[in-house]
């Protein structure tokens, strides 16, 4: 089970790429200063910067905090 919330806290964090991702970005977006394009463009960089963080975090972090010995799901 912790693996289960683990995977679901990490991809809802992944609200970069789209304009009703969160409250912010559909703030900023309502001024009319930035198109959806540009959250596209933007996004795509911290989705990639953040899937690495989180490979990483998995394969070092994780295993001190004691998930690295649980059985796998498969």
């Amino acid at each position: 089970m912790p693996f289960i919330g683990l995977a679901t806290a990490c991809a809802s964090s992944f609200a970069y790429l789209l304009v009703i991702g969160t409250s912010p970005n559909a703030i900023v977006h309502s001024s009319g200063y930035l198109s959806a394009k540009d959250f596209l463009r933007v996004g795509i960089i911290c989705v990639v910067l953040a899937f690495a963080v989180l490979m990483l975090l998995s394969m070092f972090y994780w295993p001190l905090l004691g998930f690295g010995d649980l059985p796998s799901m498969g």
